[in-house]
């Protein structure tokens, strides 16, 4: 079974990190890309179209819902 492909999309660097280090430990999940801002995000989404996002709500630039 090939593994479920995650976007983390989180504004602080070090929750992102945090994400991404318990992530790479689930078996059957692989990091695909980290992305710290919305636009960032939505770039990141059309290219690699993950199979999960794992999404920060609160952004300086706007909520992460809208995205």
């Amino acid at each position: 079974m090939d593994p479920v492909r995650v976007l983390i999309v989180e504004d602080d660097p070090r929750i992102s990190e945090i994400h991404r280090r318990f992530t790479e430990k689930v078996e059957g999940f692989q990091v695909v890309g980290v992305a710290n801002t919305l636009p960032e995000a939505g770039e990141l989404i059309a290219v690699l179209q993950p199979d999960l996002v794992l999404l920060d709500i609160y952004f300086p630039s706007g909520s992460g819902i809208e995205l």
